[in-house]
């Protein structure tokens, strides 16, 4: 009878951890959704690689952003007649980059586990998201 109990708290438990981040995902940081459709496939999520797979669906929608608004910054930049403002542009992707890139890493130095994974992607995609919004308006007017 024991083993039966302490079976049905440990799947309780594991649905609960699949569960709660999940709800704490779908919504994203500021209560918008992370991505079209983002809500629709977490909320058919039952495992955690399903949640994976709904966030790189996230990140890639923002990664194909990102890389029209870097584009159209570029763009924008050699038509302003302003030398710089490419160097300058490409200086702070990069620097973005390397942002994102050791903050993943400290998540999965820090969290360890299956978490690691769900906190580095919604990490990633919201950072990507931001990003890819600044990128398309540098003074922060959407």
């Amino acid at each position: 009878m024991a083993i039966k109990w302490t079976r049905a708290i440990v799947q309780g438990l594991l649905v609960a951890s699949l569960i709660l981040p999940s709800a704490a995902l779908a919504e994203g940081q500021d209560g918008e959704e992370l991505a079209p459709g983002f809500d629709a496939c977490m909320s058919k999520s039952v495992a955690t690689v399903d949640m994976v797979n709904c966030l790189n669906a996230a990140y890639d929608y923002w990664d194909g952003v990102l890389n029209k608004n870097y584009r159209q910054a570029m763009r924008d930049c050699e038509d302003s007649g302003t030398p710089e403002c490419k160097k300058k542009l490409q200086k702070a992707q990069r620097a973005w980059i390397q942002y994102k890139e050791d903050w993943i890493d400290y998540i999965y130095a820090s969290t360890g586990g299956t978490m690691s994974t769900l906190e580095a992607m919604d990490f990633l995609v919201t950072e990507t998201r931001k990003q890819a919004r600044l990128l398309a308006s540098p003074d922060g007017e959407e």
